[in-house]
C-alpha cells in the first residue's frame, strides 16, 4: 500500500496475460474497488473515522478527484462509493460506461444515474452484481481537459434506511493528441541460456493502431528487424553467449499507424530471464567417460575374483597343519613332543588287522586289535 495514498476509497488496478492450450495469447484487466484506512490512534479509542481528503467537499457531502483514477467518495459517516470509468478517457462524441459500486457489501444499491456537466441523466441497469450506465462525452468538449462527471446514487444503509448520495469526478476528454498505444511484447521460450534464440512476438493491443515494423534485442546498439507473419510481426533474437544469468529485460522499438490520427513510434522494455549455461559436452566426452567408468569396473571385479583364487592356499599356509582328513586336531591336553608312527608288521601267515576308529584324529592312545585266523588242519586228498 503506497504510504503516501490519502484514506478514503480508491481502486486496485489488476492485469493478466495468459495463453490457452494452443498457444494462443490473451490479455485483460480490470480494476477492484478499495477503502483505504486511515491511521490507527496510538492511544484511546480504536473506532474508525473518515477522514475526507484535500479533493473532498466537506460541504457538500460530495467529493471530487482529479487524474485517472475516477475515485469520488461521501465525507462523514455515510457509506463510501467508488464510480468507475471505462475508458479511463475518451474523445468528444464517444460513450463511456460508467459503474457505481460500493465499499461497504452490506450496503445495497437500489438506483443510480450518471451525467456529464450540462447533460441528462442516464439511468444505471443492474447486471452481473454491479449497476453501470452509460453516457456521451459531449461533442463541444475541450480536448486535452476534464470534464465535469455527475453521478448519484439510491441505496439501503446497513440500518436498512434508504438513503440518496452523489458525486462528481473528473474525466479527461481526449483531444487531438490521442493516447500512447498498447502493445504486447511476448519472448518464447521466457528464459533460454546464453547461445540460443528465442522468437519475440510482437502485437498491439489496440484495433485501431497496426504495427508496421519493429526491433528488438538485448541492448540498444544490438536490435533485430522484425518479419510480418500471421502471427503478428516475429522476429529471431540470439541471447548473447556471455550474458550473465539473471533477468534481462528485451528492448524493442515498434513503428505503427493508427487509423483515423496520426502514426509514431513507440519503445518499451519486456522481461526475459537468461538461464545458466548447461554443460554441453560432445558425444565422444560422453562415450570416453562411460568407457573408462565400464573399464574401472572390469578390472575391480578381476581383481575381486583374483583374490578370492589365492585367499585360500595363503590361509592354509598360516593355519596349523590338518590331517589327511582335513579336520582340525583336537585338544587333548598338554601339547606333546612325542610323535606316533603306525606301520604294518609282516605276518608269518595271513592275518586278519582291523584298526577301531580309522578316521581319529592322532591321539597318544591307540588300540589296535589283531585277530589270528583259527588254524584248520588240511590234508590233502590225493594222499595214501
Amino acid at each position: 500500500m503506497p504510504a503516501d495514498l490519502p484514506s478514503g476509497a480508491t481502486l486496485l488496478r489488476w492485469g493478466v496475460e495468459s495463453a490457452d492450450t494452443g498457444g494462443r495469447k490473451g490479455a485483460d484487466d480490470d480494476v477492484i474497488p478499495y477503502l483505504i484506512l486511515p491511521p490507527l490512534p496510538k492511544t484511546g479509542s480504536t473506532t474508525r473515522a473518515t477522514t475526507p481528503s484535500a479533493s473532498t467537499s466537506t460541504s457538500t457531502g460530495t467529493s471530487t478527484s482529479t487524474g485517472t483514477n475516477q475515485v469520488a467518495t461521501l465525507a462523514g459517516p455515510d457509506p463510501e462509493f467508488v464510480a468507475e470509468t471505462r475508458p479511463e478517457s475518451a474523445p468528444p462524441g464517444a460513450r463511456v460506461t460508467v459503474v457505481v459500486s460500493p465499499l461497504d457489501p452490506d450496503v445495497r444499491i437500489l438506483g443510480c444515474a450518471v451525467t456529464f456537466a450540462g447533460g441528462s441523466d442516464r439511468a444505471c441497469r443492474h447486471s452481473g452484481g454491479r449497476w453501470s450506465a452509460q453516457a456521451t462525452v459531449p461533442t463541444g468538449a475541450p480536448g486535452g481537459e476534464t470534464l465535469p462527471l455527475d453521478w448519484r446514487v439510491t441505496f439501503v444503509n446497513t440500518a436498512g434506511t434508504r438513503t440518496d448520495a452523489n458525486g462528481t469526478t473528473d474525466y479527461p476528454v481526449r483531444g487531438s493528441t490521442p493516447a500512447a498505444p498498447a502493445f504486447e511484447v511476448v519472448a518464447d521460450p521466457a528464459a533460454a541460456a546464453g547461445g540460443k534464440e528465442v522468437t519475440v512476438s510482437h502485437n498491439s493491443a489496440d484495433t485501431t493502431v497496426a504495427i508496421t515494423g519493429c526491433q528488438v534485442g538485448f541492448t540498444e546498439n544490438t536490435l533485430t528487424s522484425c518479419l510480418r507473419s500471421p502471427s503478428g510481426w516475429t522476429a529471431q533474437v540470439e541471447v548473447p553467449p556471455k550474458m550473465p544469468a539473471g533477468p534481462s529485460p528485451l528492448h524493442w522499438t515498434i513503428a505503427y499507424a493508427r487509423s483515423g490520427g496520426p502514426g509514431g513510434t513507440a519503445q518499451g522494455l519486456s522481461s526475459f530471464r537468461v538461464l545458466p549455461v548447461e554443460d554441453d559436452r560432445d558425444w565422444w566426452d560422453t562415450a570416453w567417460g562411460l568407457l573408462w567408468r565400464t573399464a574401472l569396473g572390469g578390472v575391480l571385479l578381476v581383481g575381486l575374483l583374483a583374490f578370492r583364487v589365492i585367499r585360500k592356499p595363503i590361509l592354509d599356509r598360516l593355519r596349523p597343519a590338518t590331517v589327511a582328513s582335513g579336520e582340525p586336531p583336537r585338544n587333548t591336553g598338554p601339547e606333546s613332543t612325542e610323535k606316533v608312527s603306525v606301520v604294518s608288521v609282516p605276518a608269518p601267515e595271513g592275518m586278519s588287522v582291523r584298526v577301531d576308529r580309522p578316521d581319529a584324529p592322532p591321539a597318544r592312545d591307540i588300540r589296535l586289535h589283531v585277530r589270528r585266523p583259527r588254524l584248520v588242519p588240511h590234508v590233502p586228498e590225493d594222499l595214501p
